[in-house]
């Protein structure tokens, strides 16, 4: 499988002894290519190798090494263990020099090294890291040789083609703004697998989390094999519609097979009564989400027994195969396959459980009420003398209590039976619901919100996403480009910082804000060119308009979503681009009016104060959308009378005491 390897670090100033006296002399060391068995000195170096820096378990040379431990794998793995790691064996200055010199590097003159201009000077690019004082951070994207030829990336002119492209994402994954940060890199034309070594270091704080590093392999990957990836869809689309077809055919018969067990296993049940019995002691909502630990723990260990039936258990493991297919792109490690009740897709199986624990915990605390009210009524009829005599055969009343007992105590089983029956149709229910695999990537799937779209952008994952990329492709146009947004509120950091970088490339920022602004606009150098107005007048302004660039050039959208970190990072929002000419130009006369408006606008000011727009003829862009509606106005509504007025109507003509 076709993938990309990412390692990041930053650069740490201790030494390693072994391993620097390994990287002194590197440059002279014999690489063995021979098929023979590895040396046990190779072995040794391996194992510690592999105990010093164990992420070298998902590289591509020990999956080489792994299969076939010869000669040549073993010292390919060595090689790229000390070149992946030579941030903890040198200092920075050091390690940049390595890779710009260290054998393999595909040099320019007298070294490899690139960074955002193409002629790079090794002696100021080391005297400009020398300078800088903060964390320096170091990069290693490999590629199969196979891979690296068949995509155009066996150069270094391709890679740095396409880091420029992407520095943007990675000023992003760093927390700075893209004219802060500095990086430099070389393309060393390894044997099985090229790759390239990047630093990057920024003039003010960065920060890289775990989260970042994700979004960058992930950019990076789609960008690498884009062409591929939607040839692939494609593809799937085509040829997968057999197997996801098949695999619908098998999970219903699974289901219907789910649906029809009539007798569950008595350990089921068990575990059903004993939650039921817990329950009666839950005074807040029954919900799963809801129970305390110990509940929760008995919910699961349900979910668990069911997992344990042959029918359950074949149909998990076809849903868990038909999910399997596209992780290798963007995973090291195959798809964990975890336990049903660890599998969020399945979590209404769990409700379903306390659903029905609850509905016979009712259903019992009934009967024993019906019971108890039966046995009150039955008393010894008043002419019947009883009798402690043992040898008198059972009274007419004897024998009714007993009948009463016995359909009591054959109550809960009953009920149980039922409950349990009740609970396996509503996971074919569920299983039913799930059992349309991803046939098409491309598609919206609401389990599925981080998919690719062909026109949509989706929160919490796109919509941000698209923002930073529009803005982004204004600022690669300076002070040509152009950005219009209309919103109710701005307060999503990334945003703000984006739009001031914007601002300092000298786009031409426009935001219509109704309410809240926690941008400050005209700040000099900073956010000079962005302008602020807020337009509060007789109705509500709570539309979502977004242009980037001018005139024919422009996009627009229309979205539900604020820029505010609720609507793009924790809730489910949509954008969609608007292509229509005609509607293009109606969103570009809103914006317009509403730039114009100078009765009802107020103009935000660096100090965060407001101040109203003034012009000799005042221009109310809401009362110019209402000349100009394409809708007939509506009928005007007779005013209700006040009820001071109304009161005093009826009190007219009513004497007075």
């Amino acid at each position: 499988m076709a993938r990309l390897i990412q390692k990041t670090g930053f650069i740490s100033r201790k030494s390693a002894g072994d391993y620097m006296k390994y990287i002194a002399t590197r440059e002279g060391v014999e690489v063995l290519t021979g098929k023979g068995p590895t040396t046990e000195k190779q072995k040794e170096l391996v194992a510690k190798l592999l105990k010093d820096f164990p992420d070298m378990r998902d590289s591509f040379e020990y999956e080489d090494y792994k299969q076939a431990p010869t000669l040549h794998t073993a010292s390919a793995l060595i090689s790229a263990a000390l070149d992946s790691h030579m941030q903890n064996l040198q200092s920075e200055n050091g390690y940049l020099k390595y890779i710009a010199t260290r054998p393999g590097a595909e040099k320019h003159g007298a070294h490899g090294l690139f960074g955002r201009q193409e002629n790079t000077n090794l002696t100021a690019a080391m005297h400009d890291l020398t300078a800088h004082n903060g964390n320096v951070w170091t990069i290693i994207y490999s590629l199969h040789r196979e891979d690296a030829e068949r995509l155009g990336y066996n150069n270094a002119a391709a890679w740095r083609k396409l880091l420029v492209s992407q520095q943007n994402k990675f000023a992003e994954a760093f927390h700075v703004p893209s004219d802060s940060l500095h990086w430099y890199a070389a393309y060393h034309d390894a044997d099985t697998h090229p790759h390239i070594h990047m630093m990057l270091w920024a003039d003010q704080k960065a920060t890289l989390k775990r989260t970042d590093v994700v979004k960058l392999r992930s950019a990076m990957t789609n960008q690498i094999f884009q062409a591929e990836l939607e040839n692939l869809y494609i593809r799937k689309d085509a040829a997968y519609k057999d197997v996801t077809e098949a695999a619908r055919e098998s999970m219903r018969q699974i289901v219907d097979q789910v649906e029809h067990i009539a007798e569950p296993p008595l350990s089921i049940q068990q575990k059903l009564l004993e939650l039921a019995n817990e329950l009666a002691s839950v005074s807040g909502k029954k919900q799963y989400g809801y129970l305390k630990k110990p509940l929760k723990e008995l919910v699961d260990s349900i979910v668990d027994e069911l997992e344990t039936m042959p029918e359950v258990a074949a149909y998990y493991a076809v849903w868990n195969g038909v999910r399997d297919t596209l992780d290798g792109y963007y995973k090291n490690r195959t798809r964990q396959h975890n336990p049903l009740s660890q599998q969020k897709e399945f979590r209404a199986i769990k409700n379903a459980i306390v659903q029905e624990a609850e509905r016979l915990r009712q259903q019992m605390e009934q009967a024993q009420r019906t019971s108890e009210q039966e046995s009150s009524q039955e008393t010894t009829p008043p002419d019947v003398e009883t009798s402690s005599d043992s040898s008198t055969g059972p009274t007419l009343a004897d024998e009714k209590t007993s009948s009463v007992a016995s359909h009591s105590a054959r109550l809960p089983s009953e009920y149980l039976l039922n409950s349990t029956i009740r609970l396996f149709h509503q996971m074919g229910q569920i299983f039913r619901d799930n059992a349309a695999p991803p046939s098409n990537p491309m598609g919206m799937l609401v389990n599925k919100l981080d998919g690719t779209y062909q026109q949509l952008c989706v929160s919490p994952f796109g919509i941000k996403e698209m923002l930073l990329q529009n803005i982004d492709r204004q600022i690669a146009l300076g002070q040509s480009g152009y950005v219009c947004i209309k919103a109710n509120s701005v307060t999503e950091r990334e945003v703000i910082d984006k739009l001031a970088a914007a601002s300092r490339a000298g786009v031409e920022i426009q935001l219509i804000i109704r309410g809240i602004c926690c941008i400050l606009p005209g700040v000099v150098v900073e956010t000079e060119n962005i302008h602020v107005t807020s337009v509060v007048g007789r109705f509500l302004e709570h539309g979502r308009i977004y242009q980037f660039g001018r005139d024919e050039n422009a996009e627009y959208y229309i979205s539900s979503a604020d820029l505010m970190t609720r609507n793009l990072n924790r809730r489910v929002e949509i954008a969609c681009p608007v292509h229509d000419m005609l509607l293009r130009e109606q969103l570009r006369w809103i914006l317009d009016s509403q730039l114009r408006d100078t009765a009802k606008a107020g103009l935000l000011l660096p100090d965060g104060s407001y101040c109203r727009k003034h012009s000799a003829v005042p221009f109310d862009s809401q009362e110019y959308f209402m000349q100009h509606s394409p809708h007939e106005p509506a009928q005007p509504v007779r005013e209700a009378p006040r009820f001071l007025q109304r009161l005093k109507e009826l009190m007219k003509g009513v004497p007075h005491a």
